[in-house]
């Protein structure tokens, strides 16, 4: 029998993200002037511990890519990479620290690069028999080339994945991000909400090490600069964990 506590804690993830669902859904109906883009990401995850020892490691390595695409003339294609250093606290808590490049454009200024520093706290708990719920709590600090001033966001993540009965392969996979800015800045940024994330998708287990996510992710940006953007984004991720 499943724990009572860990179906508790399931019925709570799946009520927080089916409420945060219907509030962003809620609030995309409501945004009348947001303007929609359509388009894809694509991402492809290394993982492994630290090491080869025959004593398991505590220590992690991570490093991914990512390629965004919008049809859309403002900022069409986008490239992010991102290397990292974890550190398992326990069982479910790894700690991360890392850097992230990328390019964007901005308003009046043209494409600038962005280098961000990143922290992680990531909870990975099992929920009832078979499901898995990961908490990811994140704190960025940004440059933008040509400004001064950083910027500070927090972002909540929260996903929830539940193998198919059918096939244990596969899996069903909901989650839910929420992005907040925490000060003001010279290059545009200003501190509340910033944008939301929404996705829905499937995850197919290749082998031990390797694993493809599809789906679809609604992406909705605060943008003070303009009209408010909602972009609908068809999304592929390859994951490859060594373990």
């Amino acid at each position: 029998m499943p724990n009572p506590l860990a179906r508790k804690l399931q019925r709570l993830i799946i009520s927080g993200l089916a409420t945060a669902m219907l509030c962003a859904v809620a609030g995309m109906q409501n945004a009348t002037a947001a303007t929609s883009e359509n388009g894809g990401w694509a991402t492809f995850i290394l993982t492994g511990p630290v090491g080869t020892t025959e004593k398991k490691s505590r220590w992690y390595w991570w490093l991914d890519g990512q390629y965004r695409y919008l049809d859309t003339d403002s900022n069409p294609r986008q490239a992010v990479i991102r290397p990292a250093i974890g550190f398992a606290a326990n069982d479910t808590l790894k700690l991360w620290a890392g850097y992230a490049y990328l390019q964007l454009r901005i308003s009046n200024v043209g494409t600038a690069d962005e280098h961000r520093l990143y922290q992680d706290a990531i909870w990975r708990l099992k929920a009832g028999s078979n499901s898995t719920v990961m908490l990811r709590s994140r704190i960025e600090e940004r440059w933008i080339e040509r400004f001064s001033d950083v910027g500070w966001r927090f972002r909540q993540l929260a996903m929830l994945q539940r193998p198919f009965n059918f096939n244990s392969k596969f899996s069903a996979i909901l989650s839910e991000e929420l992005l907040i800015s925490l000060n003001d800045t010279d290059w545009g940024e200003r501190s509340g909400f910033d944008q939301n994330r929404l996705f829905i998708g499937i995850g197919y287990q290749l082998n031990p090490i390797a694993s493809l996510q599809v789906g679809y992710q609604n992406q909705y940006i605060d943008n003070v600069r303009g009209s408010d953007l909602m972009n609908n984004l068809a999304m592929l991720g390859v994951n490859f964990n060594f373990k």
